[in-house]
């Protein structure tokens, strides 16, 4: 035998002896016909409910959106504010000027008025703080990709040092800027302010898009693949119609 027969004789399992039995004779069992299986039948598709299409808003004059009088059920209290009064026209037909003009006091006394500063002021970015420091906004910008200029900074700055104490600046977690101690009759100016050094506070709160993030990195990263600045510039332009205010994406 040769080795290597010797080898795979060594590898391969024993086999068990053959055993001997006795072939038991074979039952033929009776033929019974085939049954075809029933073809399975598709969904029933039900007719689709036409109401769930309709749309729930609708235009109103000035490009201002609103829900449709039917679906206003059971609508929670910020919706019933909006629905009293646009809060973008606040902004874009200079509503602000005249509520920046009005004592507190008077302000206070008229529930349209107590819910301009307590509600729709925060569709300017403006966010009253009755409970903590009344009288006094904190106001949220608009700073795409966390890009701020020296010139900005400095008008942030000017603006809080005139607040003494009560003036402070945040810088946020979706970078962005957040001045606190805005006095309501001060907002005028400083929006004018705003819009000078290439800022806004528009639709920074509330049912709007909120400030667009990108790589804090921007335009130093060596490994980036896209520059985000320009892009998150632009959709923040679009957004807010270049700070001039965008009702069709001012009610989400």
């Amino acid at each position: 035998m040769s080795s290597s027969a010797a080898s795979l004789q060594l590898l391969s399992p024993s086999l068990p002896a053959a055993r001997h039995h006795r072939r038991r004779p074979a039952v033929l069992a009776a033929a019974t016909p085939a049954t075809t299986p029933a073809a399975p039948q598709p969904p029933t598709k039900g007719t689709p409910d036409g109401s769930r299409l309709e749309p729930r808003v609708a235009q109103r004059d000035g490009g201002y959106w609103v829900l449709k009088e039917k679906f206003r059920q059971g609508i929670n209290p910020q919706e019933k504010v909006k629905l009293e009064k646009e809060p973008m026209s606040l902004f874009m037909e200079s509503g602000i000027r005249d509520l920046a003009a009005t004592p507190l006091e008077d302000i206070e006394a008229a529930k349209l008025s107590k819910d301009d500063i307590d509600v729709r002021l925060k569709w300017l970015g403006l966010f009253h703080r009755r409970k903590h420091q009344y009288g006094r906004f904190m106001m949220r910008l608009k700073l795409p990709n966390g890009v701020t200029t020296s010139e900005q900074t400095r008008y942030l700055a000017g603006v809080i040092d005139a607040y003494g104490a009560e003036g402070c600046a945040d810088v946020t977690t979706r970078q962005n800027w957040q001045i606190r101690g805005v006095r309501l009759p001060d907002v005028p100016e400083i929006l004018d302010g705003l819009g000078r050094v290439g800022l806004n506070s528009l639709q920074s709160g509330m049912d709007n898009v909120r400030n667009p993030v990108g790589n804090p990195l921007a335009g130093f990263d060596p490994y980036e693949i896209v520059d985000t600045r320009p892009y998150t510039n632009l959709l923040s332009q679009f957004i807010t119609r270049n700070g001039r205010g965008n009702p069709d994406v001012s009610n989400l």
